[in-house]
């Protein structure tokens, strides 16, 4: 039957799909196939070419050339797929999803992850280019509200909170 097929080819994108059984939701995805029958998920391809795969809102299954990968997913549960192949579930509470969420309303947010994976994350939402003149600070770990893509206010965070010589040139 016909279905509605969607190819992500890199980033991330969320999705709120209307329930039609008899037209399948599926977005294909780095060879991996993620198949919604009426739900909200978000689908991101991360450097690397890992697969990372969001419930929202009611189930979505995960195919890998479609043999199931992962039979179903619920609500607040996350799929990780690397190299290996091998999905990797975890349990987000409401308040961790939500944070997960805040990019659609274009806030970061950071709870403990390192400055390395807050800049990478914070680099996909402008063209500027943040630097760590010394590697040692990539495990420091940062936390708050930053607007997506405002290098400004990120840059005056680490000055003010974090003691940092943080400036643009």
């Amino acid at each position: 039957g016909p279905t509605r097929e969607l190819r992500l080819q890199r980033g991330e994108a969320h999705f709120t799909v209307a329930h039609d059984a008899t037209r399948p939701f599926r977005v294909s995805v780095n060879g991996h196939v993620v198949q919604a029958l009426g739900t909200a998920f978000s689908v991101r391809l991360h450097a690397g070419n890992a697969v990372e795969v969001i419930v929202t809102e009611g189930r979505v299954r995960l195919l890998d050339d479609e043999a199931p990968l992962v039979e179903q997913l619920g609500r607040g549960e996350v799929a990780w797929v690397g190299a290996d192949n091998q999905p990797r579930i975890t349990q987000l509470d409401g308040e961790a999803l939500n944070e997960r969420m805040a990019w659609r309303n274009g806030m970061l947010v950071f709870d403990g992850q390192t400055l390395g994976a807050a800049i990478e994350e914070f680099s996909r939402y402008t063209p500027e280019r943040i630097i760590l003149a010394d590697p040692g600070l990539r495990e420091l770990r940062i936390g708050g509200y930053f607007p997506a893509g405002d290098t400004e206010a990120l840059i005056e965070a680490l000055r003010d909170n974090f003691g940092l010589d943080a400036h643009r040139d």
